[in-house]
């Protein structure tokens, strides 16, 4: 009996027949040429058998699988057929095999074994994402920034894909720097191998020197003399460096307003990819949020914004708590392709069935 868990080659060799069979019985179907408006009558015979035997009404099956009322008709109807995935997840919730599904066969109604496994299914899952971040990579932008309210951790995830490869990486980042487990303010650090690289950290004589933003009796205060300092001595350096690849930690505010910083960040903008994270605005944001400057940048922050999405060719990506996988496996992905690294296989590059 055909598994579809011996290797992913066998379930995509499956699938394919699976197709081709459907074609061939569209034609003819009991040795007979079939006029209907079913394009997939077995699946539709199958899916219908099935329903009924369970007792479970199309848009259970969909709540059941996550997958559209819409998609279940089409599938019940014979109108599109299923996918190697959606297929899997119908066998699952229905207990049949995907040979029963593609077929009808009476001796492949195993749902004695079954045969879409829990590690089987994850691969087919896999396998679909890393096609479709295969075709994403090949047109990939020029930059990358991420963007989401304060605390989601955009800085957390540039910093994780790009820490094991800082001797090919440039730029600055931006350090909380606290005094006795209270924020005291942020200094601006740079990115490169010989610099650590610590989002947080308690002030000593280093940090303290380059903090650009301080708590005052009366609230916080932009320094855009340290920040104009640095931030030019940090792009300057990469820009001489010639990194593969830039980080641009949250900018989009008043950095902006500082003329020597802000022609140096256009021009490694033109220079070489980079990937950052757009600074949050309002009263979300501990720190930036009150600043008593920031309305200040309004101006400066829509221009900069409109130039990263027009001129400098940059995807966004929208950092939530509900898709930080989906976004780091995309940044990495974006830092590898820029670095030049080995290609990230796929999923199932290492599976081998018991």
């Amino acid at each position: 009996m055909a598994k579809i868990g011996g290797t992913i080659e066998d379930s995509v060799r499956m699938c394919y027949a699976y197709r081709q069979k459907e074609r061939v019985i569209f034609q003819h179907f009991d040795g007979k040429r079939v006029l209907t408006m079913s394009k997939y009558p077995i699946q539709a015979q199958v899916l219908s058998d099935m329903l009924s035997l369970r007792g479970m009404a199309r848009n259970e099956l969909a709540r059941r699988t996550g997958l559209s009322p819409t998609a279940i008709t089409y599938y019940c109807n014979g109108q599109k057929m299923m996918s190697l995935l959606n297929a899997a997840k119908i066998a699952r919730t229905l207990d049949v095999s995907l040979e029963y599904l593609a077929t009808g066969d009476a001796e492949h109604d195993v749902s004695r074994e079954r045969l879409v496994s829990e590690e089987e299914f994850s691969l087919v899952q896999a396998f679909r994402t890393w096609m479709e971040d295969s075709r994403i990579e090949s047109k990939m932008s020029r930059h990358l920034f991420l963007r989401g309210v304060a605390g989601a951790g955009k800085s957390k995830e540039i910093r994780k894909a790009v820490i094991s490869h800082l001797e090919q990486v440039g730029g600055f980042y931006v350090q909380h720097v606290y005094d006795g487990g209270q924020i005291l303010g942020v200094a601006l650090n740079p990115v490169r191998d010989d610099f650590e690289y610590v989002l947080a950290k308690e002030k000593d004589a280093d940090n303290v020197k380059r903090m650009f933003v301080f708590r005052k009796d009366d609230g916080w205060e932009f320094d855009g003399d340290v920040y104009e300092q640095y931030g030019v001595k940090y792009l300057r350096d990469n820009l001489d460096r010639q990194t593969a690849l830039t980080v641009l930690d949250e900018t989009g505010g008043l950095e902006l307003l500082c003329t020597g910083f802000r022609t140096l960040l256009y021009k490694t903008l033109d220079a070489t990819p980079c990937i950052g994270a757009v600074k949050s605005m309002g009263d979300s944001n501990p720190v930036w949020g009150f600043v008593r400057q920031m309305q200040d940048a309004a101006p400066a922050r829509e221009e900069y914004l409109r130039l990263l999405s027009g001129t400098h060719n940059t995807k966004f990506l929208d950092l939530t708590a509900d898709n930080v996988e989906k976004t780091r496996h995309k940044v990495a992905q974006f830092v590898n392709a820029n670095l030049h690294l080995q290609p990230m296989n796929p999923p199932f590059a290492h599976y081998s069935p018991e």
